[in-house]
């Protein structure tokens, strides 16, 4: 880690950024990236809804009880997840990665969209 005084200004920090973006290895992530944003964009704002809905007529107690319990899980499912994806990284190629990825972000959707509107 730097010091302060040898800390790049905001500008060089967006400049190595924006480089770090563009790059030959991190191009294939963006879609995958932008999938996962809108993913976690619908369950934030949806799947609160779509657990409300299958629970049918219960009081409202419940009903946050069981979506706590939905988000926990969600959360706890995240971070399994990538520790595991940091390590089979490691024995894949980026491209790979992203394109598997991608497809699962993709089925999620569906599957989600799939179950809100039946």
């Amino acid at each position: 880690m730097k010091a302060p005084h040898e800390r790049d200004s905001v500008g060089e920090s967006v400049k190595n950024f924006w480089h770090l973006l563009v790059s030959k290895d991190v191009r294939p992530l963006i879609p995958f990236l932008a999938l996962t944003g809108i993913n976690v964009a619908f369950f934030s704002g949806f799947l609160s809804t779509l657990i409300g809905s299958s629970l049918g007529d219960v009081d409202n107690n419940t009903k946050s009880k069981k979506t706590t319990y939905v988000f926990t899980t969600l959360g706890a499912a995240e971070i399994c997840t990538g520790l595991v994806i940091g390590k089979i990284t490691s024995l894949a190629d980026n491209y790979t990665m992203a394109r598997m990825g991608t497809i699962v972000v993709q089925i999620a959707l569906v599957l989600s969209l799939v179950g809100c509107l039946a």
